[in-house]
């Protein structure tokens, strides 16, 4: 039992965490928002070029294509995010950008409910650059089941997304404070 548990106790002293894994707590500030930026340029079909997905410690659990689209009704803006994974073959998340005056350039996110209502999901998306015509977008999940709580995401308009974009954009989130691994999103479609 003595050698089970010294066993036990050299393998947490040595084991390493996850290496992509965010640190816990509270959202950071998040950078300021891009002031130049209109709601109406977030509208269009979005592909992430990294998405927090790949950051779960359930490595089989992998998100295969992430297609972002949004679109506008009257004042409301709407974000539907389609994914394949191991768990579900398609699978749809609906949530709702409201921009937020007194910070233009961040959105507040909501989950559309089964009786049809939006519930906010404490997520806080702010537009940091622009640059040409692709996007940084800075999301905070502060979510406290969710222990992967703060990332930056960065997403592109137009598919295919080039080496060169890639690397400008990881560049810019890097520049942003984020200096761990940036990797690229494949997508098969």
């Amino acid at each position: 039992m003595h050698l089970f548990f010294l066993a036990l106790v050299t393998f947490l002293t040595l084991a390493k965490p996850y290496p992509l894994a965010l640190k816990d707590g509270l959202c950071p500030i998040p950078p300021e928002g891009q002031i130049n930026i209109q709601p109406d340029d977030l509208i269009g079909r979005w592909l992430p070029v990294r998405s927090n997905y790949e950051l779960f410690t359930n490595s089989k659990n992998v998100k295969k294509c992430i297609e972002i689209n949004i679109t506008r009704k009257n004042d409301i803006y709407f974000l539907t995010t389609n994914y394949q994974d191991s768990e579900s073959n398609d699978n749809q998340l609906f949530k709702k950008y409201v921009p937020v005056d007194e910070k233009f350039g961040s959105f507040h996110a909501y989950k559309k409910m089964p009786n049809g209502l939006y519930d906010p999901v404490g997520w806080t998306n702010t537009l940091v650059k622009i640059q040409g015509d692709s996007k940084l977008e800075y999301l905070c999940k502060n979510v406290p089941r969710n222990k992967h709580r703060d990332f930056y995401r960065t997403t592109a308009r137009y598919t295919p997304v080039s080496q060169e974009e890639d690397e400008a954009l990881l560049k810019i989130v890097k520049d942003n404070g984020d200096d761990r691994a940036m990797l690229p999103y494949n997508h098969n479609d």
